[in-house]
């Protein structure tokens, strides 16, 4: 039991890295994965109820923006929109069709759906490029950074069993 209780001692900053990459893991499997090609998105059309922007507290700092639809029971958070010609022109309790990945399920509570097309009268108030751009890009970043703090533990226990081994014996 003491051996063991040392050995927990000295890799323990492997096995935070570890907890840290399970985590990490397990928020990347939980949201959608899923490359996205412009596109290729799956469309909700929806009454239109209400946007605004999140505000973060107690720092007050305002962040998305997002859409409610009567239908959905998630909001929509649009990237690379117009937003000020989405709010002037769209008025309330009318028609307008978004477009999602199609790993999201709107009728399905849930965090918010990252929308990359929001068509009203044939107009697009998102340039689908840039938005689908960063998405892919944060999906990446999602997956390399837990991929990174797994192999920091690994080079964390590695490290610590080969000093241990060298040097102490």
């Amino acid at each position: 039991m003491e051996n063991f209780l040392s050995n927990l001692k000295i890799h323990a900053l492997a096995i935070l890295l570890w907890f840290a990459a399970f985590f990490m893991w397990k928020d990347y499997f939980q949201q959608p994965r899923q490359m996205m090609e412009r596109g290729k998105y799956t469309y909700f059309t929806g009454t239109y109820s209400s946007a605004g922007n999140e505000i973060y507290l107690p720092s007050g700092h305002s962040g998305n923006h997002y859409i409610i639809l009567k239908e959905a029971s998630r909001t929509f958070i649009p990237e690379a929109i117009d937003w000020s010609a989405f709010i002037d022109e769209v008025p309330t309790d009318t028609k307008f069709t978004v477009g999602f990945s199609p790993e999201e399920d709107p009728k399905v509570s849930g965090k918010g759906i990252r929308t990359f097309s929001l068509k009203y009268n044939n107009k697009e108030y998102i340039n689908d490029q840039d938005a689908v751009t960063w998405y892919n890009k944060s999906i990446i970043k999602r997956r390399n950074t837990a991929l990174y703090f797994t192999l920091a533990g690994f080079a964390a226990f590695g490290l610590v069993w080969w000093i241990k081994r060298r040097f102490f014996k």
